[in-house]
């Protein structure tokens, strides 16, 4: 499950990547890129399966902690690509704030 989960997730942000790649200032980082897009698709290949597997309130903060951590790197490239307006970096630190609060929180035992 784990590795189907990885490739798939691994496959679309490569596909979301490859949308932005024009744009990216220096195509020679775009290796580099896709290799941190597979950080993050092991995050979540990691953190998804978790609340069926071990079903405790941890681990549905830490799978929707890896959630929000990948759509705030997601957010935060499209903002940087796109030159978006300001707020739209304010929900990016929204979301990564967020996602890391439940990373986090994810580690504490609830009583």
């Amino acid at each position: 499950v784990h590795g189907i989960l990885f490739v798939s997730v691994l496959v679309l942000l490569v596909v979301f990547l490859s949308l932005f790649r024009s744009r990216m200032p220096d195509k020679r980082l775009f290796p580099a890129v896709c290799v941190y897009a597979a950080a993050l698709a092991a995050l979540i290949a990691a953190a998804l399966p978790l609340p069926f597997t071990a079903g405790t309130p941890q681990s549905y903060l830490a799978a929707l902690g890896a959630i929000l951590f990948v759509i705030s790197d997601m957010t935060l490239c499209d903002n940087m690509l796109n030159t978006r307006p300001l707020r739209n970096e304010y929900i990016s630190l929204g979301i990564y704030y967020t996602a890391q609060f439940l990373l986090g929180a994810s580690l504490f035992t609830v009583l």
